[in-house]
């Protein structure tokens, strides 16, 4: 089953399952919060400061969760590339100082 999540994947912040109120007069759910429908499950996320919620299928759940630890998973990643290359540049940058100084009459 494709699903649109493939292609678009914000940073999701988590898939959340929420009991909801249909608004109609005559429901139950009118009544007591323990008569609500679902679980309907939402992907909840933030983006330039807005947060958003999006509807996801019951059936498609187990799809957002992997692409969300797969999202985890590359941002963990680029972190840790990113350290790395940091520590390469300090390592250059202190090599360059230590010749500079012992070029130094």
């Amino acid at each position: 089953m494709k699903t649109k999540f493939k292609k678009s994947t914000p940073k999701i912040s988590a898939v959340c399952a929420e009991y909801v109120s249909c608004g109609k007069p005559n429901c139950r759910c009118s009544v007591s919060p323990d008569y609500y429908h679902g679980p309907y499950f939402y992907v909840r996320s933030q983006a330039n400061g807005r947060r958003s919620k999006r509807y996801v299928r019951a059936a498609e759940v187990d799809v957002v969760k992997k692409a969300r630890a797969e999202r985890k998973e590359q941002e963990r990643q680029e972190r840790k590339s990113a350290n790395n290359a940091k520590a390469n540049w300090r390592t250059v940058r202190d090599s360059i100082r230590q010749i500079e100084g012992s070029l130094k009459p």
